[in-house]
């Protein structure tokens, strides 16, 4: 099962963000809080997969409205050159992220 969503791609310190605060990461691609992934820029895309124990990013977490919520943040030049808007597509055990279409 896949879904997908488009973003804007928000800013800051000048540099481009995009922060993927979602259920989704959990129950649809499988990654639970605290766990590592990996971070790979392609020439149009970003695609964060599962990691290892010698993954240094890892899935953090958020509350919001008493819920916590799994989160992936974004920053600097991982994003930069995606435009003004992504689109995130979540399938299960990656996430892809792509100019807007």
């Amino acid at each position: 099962m896949k879904a997908k969503q488009t973003q804007k791609v928000g800013s800051v310190l000048g540099k481009a963000r995009v922060c993927l605060w979602n259920r989704k990461i959990e129950t649809l691609v499988g990654f639970t809080i605290g766990q590592p992934i990996n971070i790979k820029r392609n020439p149009k895309s970003v695609v964060i997969t599962a990691g290892n124990g010698d993954s240094t990013r890892k899935v953090s977490r958020v509350k919001n409205k008493g819920n916590v919520l799994p989160v992936i943040d974004l920053k600097g030049p991982i994003v930069e050159g995606l435009g003004s808007h992504v689109d995130v597509t979540f399938s299960p055990g990656l996430i892809e992220i792509r100019p807007a279409s």
